[in-house]
């Protein structure tokens, strides 16, 4: 529907030559800007005659007058715009507080955003240019914190103009680089048990319930301070009694006080009916002014308060008091409250500044940490400069106290060697040093391999690694079945985000009504993600393993129900769930991982309670037993198999704060404690890659995170790894291709739903995209292949789904037909190596000609990327041989299309023996075999429709199409 009359101006604003962005188009009341390529477009209500006027800093501006827009019509007006003679405005900006060193800053005319200038972070200075003849407000704004911004009006004619400024720190934070605050003036304790000398307390209402400083209600001391201190406790004197008390200072003389403040612990603990003033007076207490205010808001301590006195300065009958009223509240404590002069002042030292640089490419390392090595306390992190066109990434700056010659130390990850550089650090100045690491940096000579080979032939090939980088490196090569085309290459669903607030607290039970069933369906999903038939029932904190090519979803919530004890398998064969035997302990959240041939089930809760016990499935056998309970039971904790070994990390107990490392043995069934996680987080994702433990993410009551580390078990220590691009808890987690995968969960501190994956690479230490999932979910299950098993699709645990996905291809690890002579090569810059790739037919997994895929996987740890092989070996049938196949189709119910039918069987039957396939995606099948064994009995079926038999011959080397047209069983 059109929203009423209207018409339309486009087109493009130039210099005449070159498109002009961010020129502003006004036409009438309206206005728009033009984009990047100088294009603007607008729309015009109502139709009419309008002037259409153009306009952008430091050129003239143009109307074009009576432009006729009529109801529906597009009318394009182009505009080349002639720039202002101008002039520079140059100048230096420096530090005026103390230290007088530069400033990097940026250098704007105010309200003018393509208006601007850097400095030169080593002496300040800059050069902005502006149109001739004006006066300009000139804005500064140190890119150091803790600085004040700096506004000056400059007037310019006809020739360039000189404009320096001087910044100030803001005193009353001190957060500026290189200054500390000092105090001068007095500190109350209020160690006594009565009001110190001067200090006095009044109480309105007459009943004696005033400020104290014995603690009558035993609260002890929650301001952060020690010893005695001031309370007034409403909750001690009752129900139904009234507070109005203040707690006054002395008169003091702030005559020469330049910058007074008062700062005081606290512990304000409120209630209805409850407030809390410090008051001002400068008058000697005949008028006051509220300076600090809280009412039933509580402002828990222990906690210390700054409040700026700048209106007392000067002042020669300076007093506070602090105000509590009350009629139904609980307490306010004061303690160490100071009054005077609180100044910034500048310490002892000069700034140490300059660019990380990777030797190889002389690019920025964004990231890389600079230290001090006589005080490693003081460090920067390099930083990117987008909008600094004269200033490359990998700007570090930092505060050195210590002056004269000291060794500083560049690192970044990657596998950068680290550099150590001498600077003569100048007090008061800004040194300049800049770093060059070397890294190692790897070229293959080859982007893909292939090789024919006779039926049960062998063939080899040759690959080879070069070092063209600066530091040696060590690699590792591998194999990867079913070549795919990279995930992070394929985009996959739009990004799509829920919002609302997400949880990851035990979900109790809640409706107890489900919604109608829904029969099982398969939902065509965007790829490279495919379709999972839906969960037998809707689910969320279901454990999922996958354990000989199937997967197992353990416990977890439909949403309505407490913990269940079902469980399920899939099958992606026959594309079916089918039930397990029940779990002798219902559960949700909790941990499950598949090692020899088994399942084993940590942890989690039931309706209330966090579960201890842990139970094992034997899928041969089809029985659950029982194992050795686990010492800390938690729900949300993070899974992975490590050395023979079963590591739970993290987890959650009453707000998720646990960093807890507990290690079962299948072995001995036994449990062990490794090394602390390094922070308490549950819902966080762990694998194992190459012999060592990645996690990362991960939530602890409100607080979400980005942070991520590695475990090597034969250091027993934690090392911090690069941080996910986003926070991120309860998504699913896997492990494939030699990476840590993450996808779904919750983002943005607990507020965002969202379909984004991520895939970290211990080689390069450095997280890409995967393909968006086509469900956006959390506290889902999740599994090597990369499968995701349901989840919450918002912030209730009723909305459950029993939606499933698979993004192919991340599972497998050896590609039985494939090998290489190393394994494993260290190589020196310059150097090369050669590795042997073998070919073999002749193995029991390939049981039809045709082609099969792989992947040549290279790991190194070097900053750069390094793109794997796509390995191609095609297997020519014998001679001897014919193909047959196919396309199944049926009806969809008793009046719709036929379609291609997905997981319907086809048995073919030879005189030798009998073969049982599955249709494909696409409803196709396909079979070699020996001339010899025609006539061929066919078979498709399919539950629901009526199966089809077709007698077939096979010829030598040919294909034979045999396609069936199943109908659907009504009743």
């Amino acid at each position: 529907m059109r929203a009423g009359p209207h018409g339309t101006v486009t087109g493009t604003v130039t210099d005449g030559t070159t498109p002009l962005a961010s020129a502003k188009v006004t036409v009438g009341d309206a206005t728009v800007m033009t984009d990047g390529q100088g294009r603007y477009a607008l729309t015009v209500r109502p139709p009419g005659t309008y002037d259409i006027s153009v306009s952008k800093f430091g050129y003239a501006a143009k109307t074009v007058s009576g432009v006729a827009i009529a109801d529906g019509q597009t009318v394009t007006e182009n505009f080349a715009l002639t720039a202002k003679p101008s002039v520079n405005v140059t100048g230096t900006v420096h530090d005026r507080s103390g230290h007088g060193w530069p400033l990097y800053a940026t250098v704007r005319v105010k309200g003018e955003p393509t208006s601007v200038a850097y400095t030169d972070p080593k002496t300040g200075k800059y050069t902005l240019s502006v149109p001739v003849s004006d006066t300009y407000t000139l804005q500064v704004d140190p890119l150091y914190p803790g600085y004040k911004r700096d506004s000056q009006d400059v007037q310019v004619g006809s020739a360039d103009v000189t404009h320096d400024v001087n910044a100030s720190v803001d005193w009353t934070t001190c957060t500026a680089a290189g200054y500390g605050l000092h105090y001068d003036g007095t500190t109350e304790s209020f160690d006594g048990t009565t009001a110190p000398s001067g200090w006095t307390v009044d109480e309105k209402i007459g009943n004696g319930q005033t400020w104290v400083f014995n603690d009558p209600g035993q609260r002890g001391n929650n301001t952060g301070g020690s010893g005695g201190f001031a309370i007034i406790d409403s909750q001690k004197y009752g129900n139904g009694q009234r507070q109005d008390s203040s707690l006054i200072s002395p008169v003091m003389d702030f005559s020469r006080r330049t910058h007074p403040a008062l700062s005081f612990r606290t512990d304000y603990n409120s209630y209805s009916g409850q407030t809390g003033d410090v008051d001002l007076s400068v008058d000697g207490g005949q008028t006051w002014t509220s300076v600090w205010h809280h009412g039933s808001d509580s402002a828990r301590g222990p906690r210390t308060e700054l409040v700026d006195l700048s209106q007392a300065a000067g002042k020669a009958n300076v007093q506070v008091r602090f105000h509590f009223t009350s009629t139904l509240g609980w307490w306010w404590q004061v303690d160490d409250v100071f009054l005077g002069d609180r100044t910034c002042a500048p310490a002892p030292g000069g700034l140490v500044l300059g660019q990380v640089t990777d030797k190889n490419t002389g690019a920025g390392i964004n990231g890389a940490t600079v230290t001090s090595a006589d005080k490693p306390a003081e460090k920067a992190i390099a930083l990117p400069t987008p909008n600094d066109p004269n200033l490359g990434d990998g700007f570090y700056w930092m505060f050195s106290s210590l002056t004269g010659e000291h060794k500083f130390t560049a690192t970044a990850g990657g596998n950068y060697a680290a550099q150590d550089i001498t600077v003569n650090v100048a007090p008061h100045e800004a040194t300049a040093s800049t770093f060059v690491l070397p890294a190692p940096r790897l070229e293959v000579s080859q982007d893909q391999l292939s090789k024919t080979v006779d039926w049960q032939g062998k063939g080899s090939s040759t690959v080879t690694l070069k070092n063209t980088g600066t530091a040696p490196v060590t690699a590792a090569i591998g194999e990867w079945p079913g070549g795919h085309q990279p995930a992070a290459e394929q985009q996959g669903a739009p990004l799509h985000e829920i919002k609302g607030h997400f949880s990851p607290e035990p979900f109790r039970p809640g409706k107890t009504t489900q919604p109608a069933a829904v029969k099982s369906s398969v939902t065509p999903y965007t790829a490279p993600w495919t379709t999972v038939p839906d969960y037998p029932t809707t689910i969320l904190d279901n454990a999922v393993v996958t354990l000989d090519g199937k997967v197992y979803s353990i416990g977890g919530s439909d949403g309505y129900a407490p913990a269940s004890n079902k469980s399920y398998v899939y099958d992606p064969v026959a594309q079916t769930w089918s039930a397990l035997p029940n779990l002798k302990v219902g559960r949700e959240a909790a941990q499950a991982a598949a090692y020899g041939g088994k399942i084993y089930v940590f942890g989690g809760l039931d309706a209330y309670n966090k579960i201890a016990k842990t139970e094992i499935y034997d899928p041969a056998s089809r029985t659950w037993s029982a194992g050795a309970d686990m010492p800390k039971p938690y729900f949300g904790a993070a899974v992975t198999v490590l050395g023979g070994k079963i590591y739970i990390v993290g987890g959650c107990s009453g707000g998720c704060y646990r960093n807890d490392v507990q290690v079962y043995d299948p072995a001995s069934d036994s449990w062990s404690s490794a090394t602390p996680y390094p922070e308490t987080w549950g819902f966080l994702g762990c694998g194992t890659i190459a012999n060592k433990l990645y996690c990362a993410g991960g939530v602890a009551g409100n607080t979400t995170t980005k942070h991520a580390y590695s475990y090597d078990p034969e250091t027993a220590k934690w090392t911090p790894i690069a941080d996910l691009p986003i926070d991120l808890w309860a998504m699913g987690y896997s492990v494939g291709d030699g990476k840590l995968l993450m996808s779904g969960g919750v983002t943005n501190g607990g507020t965002t739903i969202t379909n984004r994956g991520f895939a970290y690479d211990p080689g390069s230490d450095t997280w890409t995209p995967l393909p968006n999932s086509n469900n956006t979910v959390y506290r889902g299950g999740s599994a090597c292949g990369f499968y995701k098993i349901g989840g919450i699709t918002g912030p209730g645990q009723w909305d459950a789904t029993k939606k499933s996905e698979l993004l192919p291809g991340y599972c497998a690890t050896d590609v039985p037909w494939l090998s290489v002579d190393k394994t494993e090569v260290t190589i020196q810059p310059g150097e090369s190596v050669d590795v042997n790739v073998s070919f073999n037919a002749n193995v029991a997994e390939i049981t039809q000609p045709g082609t099969f895929s792989a992947l040549l996987t290279i790991r190194a740890r070097t900053p750069y990327q390094i793109a794997s092989v796509p390995v191609a070996l095609t297997v020519n049938p014998p001679k001897t041989w014919g193909k047959i196949t196919g396309t199944v189709t049926g009806g969809a119910g008793c009046t719709g299309k036929p379609a291609p039918l997905v997981g319907a069987t086809v048995q073919i039957t030879s005189k030798t023996g009998s073969h049982t396939l599955k249709t494909d995606q696409n409803g196709q099948y396909v079979l070699w075999l020996d001339v010899s064994d025609s006539p061929l009995t066919v078979t498709a079926s399919r539950d629901g429709w009526e199966s089809q038999t077709q007698s077939v011959k096979v010829k030598a080397g040919k294909a034979t199409t045999t396609d069936f047209s199943l109908t659907y069983t009504c009743t």
